[in-house]
């Protein structure tokens, strides 16, 4: 995912005209939802 940019600006930008189909089309291909998969990118904190 392009850092700085809101998940709903992204599914705009692939086509998406529905948040919650791209949410669901994303889990589906990655195996997590945008908002964990963000997560798992980030460097822990500690």
């Amino acid at each position: 995912m392009e850092q700085g940019k809101t998940l709903t600006f992204i599914a705009k930008q692939l086509g998406y005209q529905d948040i919650s189909h791209f949410s669901r089309a994303f889990k589906r291909i990655t195996g997590l939802t945008p908002k964990l998969y963000k997560k798992s990118l980030a460097p822990e904190k500690g």
